[in-house]
């Protein structure tokens, strides 16, 4: 303050005699200042131990939440620049004094709180030392404090943050938490470990639905309730999106944890998704509008895209489309074909080739019905008061049904052979096979509380 107080005094005199004495190597009245303060420093090497001690125990009082002066503490650390000893003097004795600080910090924090705490202690902990920096302490400071701060912090501890306390996080569903997480991570580079740790999860937590038994009948909305939260966990708390592609460690965990516990049972997930997306497109499905299950029907996709014997589960698939098309139990045709759409994007147009022709087979039937009524209209002969539907159906296209012979009553037997005749003079050369474990019949009664409808299979007519 002082030699500021001479130069603005003499700030004319020191210009003239600085310019008159250019090149002479005569000092400003600022320089020499300086030059002699420093001398008296080193002289007297008490005096800035003790500015450094006080400077030190000042930034410490500051961390355990007491306040100091600022002004003056930076005040103090610009004369240790001005001067030329900073670095010597102050930073290195501060850095390992940081060091020294965060790494007992670390051990008792990491010991007596959860790790939800910890990770909150450590964000509001590098927070304070940013400031600081940015306040007070020289801009050199800052890459090594904050290094100081994030060894004694997060690096020496990262063992221990993933085994007491990831496992939690990720069953209750933390965002905010495991973003915290992710972020400190990420700068110590241990994303990898964090990955890792993920991909276990995922894969103890999947493999524990596949393989519970008991629970069959609920497993794949569990499997779509399980991919639901890891995306959003990906998405909001690790900041990866679509665009990240194949490249992302994260986005490739998902896929080889899913790839690696839905095949875990062979088979069974394959034909239990089938069942599933069944239920959706059969009639009885109700409370759902079409786009919310267009919603469900690429939910289901998601998991189909993991399974490793795709043929297996068209196998399945096959036979359950087969009975609703069959018996009429299809909720929506515009459905079902978007669902052909969306597996056929899938897998190409060679894998539901087959199922694209059980569609048209029954399309074409219907054709066949309206032509074969037509033509029975002046027969007097046959029956009146039943009706009977017959679906055409390519044999290589459908599920293969065993040929069971049933005999049945006379009008019917009537009604069958009059259309076998029909078709047959239509499509000469060609056989029909009568699939009779597949027919349907709806017997319409009179009881005493009314009349009802009786919904029974061919062998019980």
């Amino acid at each position: 303050a002082q030699a500021l107080t001479l130069r603005s005094i003499f700030l004319y005199l020191d210009r003239a005699v600085a310019h008159g004495a250019s090149g002479s190597g005569r000092l400003s009245l600022w320089d020499l200042s300086l030059k002699l303060f420093h001398e008296h420093l080193e002289k007297c090497q008490g005096v800035k131990t003790r500015v450094v001690r006080g400077l030190l125990y000042a930034i410490e009082r500051e961390r355990v939440g007491e306040h100091i002066d600022r002004a003056l503490a930076k005040r103090a650390l610009r004369a240790l620049h001005a001067l030329g000893v900073y670095g010597e003097a102050f930073e290195k004795v501060f850095i390992e004094a940081s060091q020294e600080f965060y790494r007992k910090e670390g051990n008792e924090y990491s010991a007596q709180t959860d790790v939800s705490d910890y990770l909150k202690h450590c964000e509001r902990r590098l927070s304070e030392e940013s400031e600081r920096c940015t306040n007070y302490l020289d801009a050199s400071t800052a890459r090594g404090l904050m290094r100081a701060c994030e060894q004694g912090l997060i690096d020496a501890h990262i063992g221990d943050i993933l085994d007491k306390g990831f496992v939690d996080l990720m069953r209750q569903h933390r965002i905010d938490d495991l973003h915290r997480l992710h972020k400190l991570l990420a700068r110590m580079d241990g994303l990898d470990r964090l990955c890792r740790a993920f991909v276990t999860y995922l894969k103890q937590q999947g493999t524990a639905i596949v393989k519970d038994e008991e629970n069959d009948k609920d497993m794949v909305e569990r499997l779509l309730a399980m991919k639901t939260a890891v995306d959003e966990i990906v998405t909001k708390a690790f900041g990866r999106t679509a665009a990240d592609g194949s490249n992302d460690i994260f986005i490739n965990g998902v896929k080889e944890s899913f790839e690696s516990f839905v095949n875990c049972r062979q088979n069974v997930p394959a034909q239990l998704i089938a069942k599933y997306i069944d239920s959706k497109l059969k009639t009885g499905n109700k409370g759902a509008t079409e786009e919310e299950l267009e919603v469900t029907l690429d939910k289901a996709l998601m998991i189909f895209r993991y399974i490793s014997g795709k043929d297996v589960f068209e196998g399945f698939y096959k036979r359950e489309l087969a009975k609703r098309l069959l018996h009429g139990k299809s909720a929506s045709i515009d459905a079902e074909k978007s669902m052909i759409s969306k597996l056929k994007a899938e897998c190409g147009s060679q894998y539901t080739q087959q199922l694209e022709m059980m569609f048209k087979d029954i399309d074409m039937s219907r054709e066949i019905m309206h032509a074969f009524r037509q033509s029975i209209q002046e027969n007097a002969a046959l029956p009146k008061g039943i009706e009977m539907n017959v679906n055409v159906i390519t044999s290589g296209s459908w599920p293969q049904y065993s040929t069971v012979d049933v005999k049945l009553p006379e009008q019917l037997a009537m009604l069958q052979e009059n259309f076998q005749e029909f078709y047959l003079n239509k499509h000469s050369g060609r056989k029909l096979t009568w699939q009779n474990s597949q027919g349907q019949c709806v017997v319409k009664a009179q009881f005493a509380n009314g009349p009802k409808e009786l919904f029974v299979t061919l062998f019980s007519c």
